[in-house]
């Protein structure tokens, strides 16, 4: 898919408090997955990330992941009320399908992780507003 700026897919938490747009910037490799921005209802504007984009049903937190071909790839937990971007450790193959009741949640039912642990162990990463957008940079 060449990069067309067009939103690839929308998303609504199920109230609707919340919803989001996929924005394709291109492959990162020849039959390698997506990468493009991901841009939110309440002006949060997140670059640089692969579609898989989950966020909790009360629009808190979103979890996404870092597009990129490195073999260390990073995870993000995005805290809307915080506006802040947690950096996670290193990316881990949770399969996140969920965020409720303070974890993150993998598909098969069982939780991945503690949002309060991951938190403690990530990299704080302040989203500042620009030209109406809320940003990492």
């Amino acid at each position: 898919m060449a990069p067309s700026g067009d939103p690839e897919w929308l998303g609504a938490t199920p109230d609707g408090s919340l919803s989001w747009e996929y924005l394709p910037q291109g492959e990162m490799a020849m039959t390698a997955p997506l990468y493009g921005d991901v841009a939110f209802s309440n002006g949060v504007y997140v670059h640089g990330v692969l579609q898989e984009i989950v966020v909790a049903n009360d629009g808190r937190f979103a979890y996404l992941q870092e597009a990129t071909l490195r073999r260390t790839r990073h995870s993000y937990l995005l805290d809307f009320a915080a506006r802040t971007l947690y950096v996670l450790d290193l990316y881990r193959s949770w399969e996140v399908v969920g965020i409720h009741e303070g974890a993150l949640w993998r598909n098969d039912g069982t939780r991945a992780a503690e949002i309060e642990q991951l938190i403690k162990s990530a990299r704080a990463v302040p989203l500042i507003e620009r030209e109406g957008r809320w940003v990492t940079h």
